[in-house]
């Protein structure tokens, strides 16, 4: 009877013996496991390799904002010598409506404004429209853009026309360069010294155009 009790007591030793060796708890709390082995969750960072910090200066810098649309506009202008008045606020002149309403233009200040804002408002994607290639130029267009003027402003005034005319394009160039733009423009019988020839001539081919 006791050979057996120690029997069964040897067999129970062996049987929870073979179930600790199977069954492996891990703790992972201290990063530690029971079987020894180190469990780290961390990556290691190699102090030796270099981590380069540099930036290109050139992307450092700030970067300007484009330019407004008035800068833009001032930028074409160029002024003409002009004497015994104030220079011109550049900044003021820039809207269409100071060449346009030419019956506002009662001055030489009043003039030199509206050719300011003349060359503002150009669309240098057109073709035959540039900006000025010096002072002196500007100042021969001027003299151009005067004419103009007067000449608008003297059609304007007469109150039998049916019709007004108006500052465009051709505002400040010279007859030579507007002429590709206007042959064939009166019929071969239209003489030009008569009332008919004069307004065309007069009006059209010196900048003049009825507004649309």
């Amino acid at each position: 009877m006791l050979k057996l009790v120690l029997l069964l007591t040897l067999g129970l030793v062996l049987s929870v013996r073979a179930s600790e060796d199977t069954n492996v708890e891990f703790d992972v709390s201290e990063g530690n496991s029971d079987d020894g082995v180190a469990v780290d969750d961390e990556v290691a960072v190699d102090d030796d390799v270099a981590v380069d910090d540099d930036v290109d200066p050139a992307l450092e810098e700030d970067v300007d904002p484009p330019p407004s649309l008035s800068e833009l506009k001032a930028s074409q202008v160029v002024l003409p010598e002009f004497e015994g008045l104030q220079a011109p606020d550049v900044s003021q002149c820039l809207g269409e409506d100071k060449y346009k309403n030419t019956d506002d233009i009662e001055s030489e200040s009043d003039m030199l404004c509206a050719f300011i804002a003349f060359q503002a408002n150009k669309d240098m994607s057109e073709p035959g429209n540039k900006v000025y290639a010096s002072r002196e130029e500007a100042t021969m267009r001027y003299g151009i853009f005067k004419n103009c003027v007067a000449n608008v402003q003297e059609i304007n005034a007469d109150k039998q026309k049916t019709w007004t005319a108006g500052v465009n394009l051709f505002c400040d160039m010279t007859a030579s360069e507007r002429y590709p733009y206007f042959i064939g423009l009166l019929p071969q019988d239209e003489d030009e010294d008569n009332d008919l020839g004069k307004e065309r001539r007069g009006g059209m081919l010196l900048g003049a155009a009825r507004p649309e």
